[in-house]
């Protein structure tokens, strides 16, 4: 027996907003944002070593290229986190935010 499926456009599968595709599309434009809305905050030296990397178990993960970095960047936490929480449909998902 044969099922005959009607074509779909490319465009569709990949921006729709059901099925692997544009879930993935979704997540990489929510990321995007993030690190935009991110980097807009930090000092030039420390955007230039800071991205997010993630999103995973509830929580926003962003890399530094070095402990140094780190140190810098969690001076910078309080003023991410209060930005952050001003965008409620980028941060929705995420459980709270915190600094750690």
């Amino acid at each position: 027996m044969f099922v005959i499926h009607q074509a779909k456009s490319v465009h569709k599968i990949i921006t729709g907003p059901t099925g692997t595709l544009g879930s993935l599309a979704a997540y990489c434009t929510r990321l995007a944002k993030l690190s935009a809305l991110i980097a807009e905050r930090l000092p030039e030296p420390l955007k230039q070593h800071c991205r997010v990397g993630n999103i995973a178990d509830g929580a926003l993960i962003l890399y530094s290229t070095s402990a140094g970095w780190t140190t810098r960047l969690r001076f910078h936490a309080p003023e991410l986190l209060q930005e952050l929480r001003r965008h409620p449909g980028l941060i929705g998902g995420l459980n709270g935010l915190r600094e750690i």
